[in-house]
């Protein structure tokens, strides 16, 4: 009877090893980040790189504030163009699996 019980346990701790407790879809150890993850404009500066590092397409990016910057094109690089206005913004990316990133972009009147 001990011996039918240890393989049993063995069996279930196997089994959810294998599976997992959570229907986690192989996202242990997943990052998904912007490179850079924080960056300053000068007022002469007006455009920024930004990649999505991870993640798995199709990107779709988005800023808080559209009176300060937008971003242009939904692949895992983008340029970010700042307006005029000084301010902070944040750039924000969701993937194709649903995973968010996001980065802050502080935007300055003259260099400092």
């Amino acid at each position: 009877m001990r011996g039918i019980i240890t393989l049993t346990v063995l069996a279930l701790a196997a089994t959810m090893a294998l599976s997992g407790c959570d229907d986690d879809s192989g996202v242990r150890g997943r990052s998904f980040t912007i490179d850079p993850g924080r960056a300053t404009l000068s007022f002469e500066s007006k455009t920024l790189i930004l990649r999505a590092v991870g993640g798995e397409p199709p990107y779709v990016w988005s800023v808080s504030d559209p009176t300060l910057g937008a971003v242009s094109s939904d692949s895992h690089t983008v340029t970010y163009t700042r307006t005029p206005l000084v301010g902070v913004n944040t750039v924000r990316v969701v993937d194709g699996q649903g995973w968010k990133a996001e980065m802050v972009v502080y935007q300055r009147a003259e260099e400092e």
